[in-house]
């Protein structure tokens, strides 16, 4: 069964504003940087402990893409993870 998803409020206003930027850039950008946003967000639910520990419990997870990117994963031993973008 996949970890549960918490997303912090922060991380979800991160990531509308990410949007908007990537829009500006190059309209259709944005959708790239949902997708892989999206993706990575299921691997690290899938794989949580493949992601290298950066500090303490909180491990970076980059995607496939040449967008910039990270989340943070934190709380993997309560089987929780919590979204930091």
């Amino acid at each position: 069964m996949p970890n549960k998803i918490i997303y912090f409020e922060e991380a979800r206003l991160e990531v509308k504003e990410a949007k908007a930027w990537y829009k500006k850039q190059q309209d259709g950008l944005q959708k790239k940087f949902a997708i892989a946003i999206k993706k990575t967000i299921i691997r690290v639910q899938n794989h949580p402990t493949a992601f290298a520990i950066r500090y303490r419990n909180i491990r970076i997870a980059h995607p496939d893409n040449s967008l910039t990117v990270f989340i943070s994963i934190s709380n993997q031993i309560s089987k929780r993870l919590e979204l930091l973008v």
